[in-house]
C-alpha cells in the first residue's frame, strides 16, 4: 500500500462532481465513497462543500444553509457526518457579494463570518468549517 505522510489534508471540492446536484444525501453519499475507496487513509480527508449550499444571510447577516438541501436550514448534521467518517468540513464562499452561483458572498461579512464560521460562536446556524 502506498503510504503518503500525514501532515497535509488533501481537499475533496464538491463543485464539479456535485454543483447541480448537491444536497445532504449526495455529500453524504460522496462521503461513504471516499471512505469505501480507501481515499480518506491515502489523505483526502477534508470534504469541502463548494458553491450553492446558502440560501441567504439572517437579519444578523449570519449564512443560512438552503433549507432544501440541507437538514434543518444548518450545516451541523453533515459536518458532523464528514468528522464520524473520519474528515475534516469546510465551505466555500467569494470575496464578493454573491458566489459565481448567486449565492451570498463574504463582502462587508468577513468579521460574522469568521465568528460564526470559523470561531463557530453562537449564533451560528451554518458551521462552516471544522
Amino acid at each position: 500500500m502506498l503510504m503518503i505522510a500525514n501532515s497535509h489534508s488533501i481537499r475533496y471540492n464538491s463543485w464539479y462532481d456535485l454543483m447541480s446536484t448537491l444536497n445532504q444525501s449526495s455529500i453524504e453519499a460522496t462521503a461513504d465513497k471516499m471512505v469505501e475507496l480507501g481515499l480518506v487513509e491515502l489523505g483526502y480527508n477534508f470534504l469541502a462543500l463548494d458553491d450553492c449550499w446558502a440560501s441567504g444571510r439572517t437579519k444578523d447577516g449570519v449564512l443560512i444553509a438552503d433549507p432544501k438541501l440541507w437538514k434543518g436550514a444548518t450545516l451541523k448534521s453533515i459536518a458532523d457526518y464528514a468528522h464520524s467518517k473520519g474528515m475534516k468540513f469546510g465551505t466555500y464562499t467569494d470575496r464578493g457579494t454573491k458566489t459565481c452561483a448567486g449565492r451570498p458572498g463574504a463582502e462587508d461579512h468577513e468579521v460574522i463570518d469568521a465568528k460564526t464560521c470559523v470561531l463557530r460562536l453562537p449564533p451560528s446556524p451554518c458551521l462552516c468549517c471544522c
